[in-house]
């Protein structure tokens, strides 16, 4: 919802920075439609339950203030199971994409619930705890890995420096479509395909390979290529009207 109002240029009108204006004020028309645009917004929202005591309310702020007391709940408990689900989140038997997207999804959840808005600083204290952060995730990520990424993850623990965990995670699915292009290659090339090959090849002694590379018969009693035994006219025979001049 604030996401919302922020878009609309009206955040302002929940937040208390933009008051009501005396009525003698040339604004007040201005702010009084927006104002009742966005309490508007806030009861189309609201459950039906809820719609009736929040409708008289006179400005968008009061309705604002009533519902986040009404419905706020402590972040202790979250965060608590934020970090739990954290902590215990391993692969299995997910695919690299989603269980990156889980993991990045309960860190950007936890981040979500600080209570306090630290203005920004540039000081080396601030960006060591920034950098120790980082690796806290990059050792989380990496704890939750299947095995199969082993030796990878042994690779990337010793680089210096420590890449980014977006590098990271292009290095662990480079692996990953490496070991599946492996995979597919050793299926395709099946060695029982091999051994029925050369048990047929077994069954037919007399076979010599061409210099075309494809199979062709050799005799055994004649030692002619292009025939077998069983079909040798010299050991059974010419047919009518040929022999061994023809």
């Amino acid at each position: 919802m604030r996401m919302s109002l922020d878009a609309k240029n009206k955040l302002s009108f929940v937040d208390g920075s933009l008051p009501r204006p005396d009525i003698a004020d040339n604004l007040f028309k201005i702010w009084s439609r927006c104002n009742s645009m966005v309490k508007a917004w806030l009861l189309n929202v609201v459950n039906k339950e809820i719609y009736d005591s929040i409708l008289y309310y006179e400005d968008a702020v009061e309705m604002w203030n009533d519902l986040y007391l009404r419905f706020r709940v402590s972040n202790l408990p979250w965060k608590y199971q934020l970090k739990q689900s954290i902590m215990t989140s391993k692969q299995e038997n997910l695919d690299l994409s989603t269980y990156y997207t889980k993991k990045k999804t309960l860190w950007e959840q936890l981040a979500n619930t600080r209570t306090t808005t630290v203005k920004r600083c540039n000081c080396d204290h601030v960006k060591e705890l920034v950098e120790e952060a980082k690796t806290s995730r990059i050792i989380q990520f990496l704890m939750g890995l299947n095995e199969s990424f082993a030796n990878i993850r042994g690779q990337i623990l010793n680089m210096k420096p420590r890449p980014g965990l977006t590098e990271i995670y292009n290095m662990l699915d480079q692996d990953e479509s490496q070991r599946s292009v492996g995979h597919s290659l050793k299926s395709i090339a099946n060695p029982s395909a091999f051994q029925i090959q050369s048990s047929n090849l077994a069954e037919q002694p007399h076979t010599l390979l061409a210099q075309t590379g494809y199979p062709k018969p050799k005799c055994s009693h004649c030692h002619k290529m292009g025939h077998i035994a069983d079909k040798c006219y010299k050991l059974h025979g010419y047919p009518p009207g040929s022999g061994p001049s023809k």
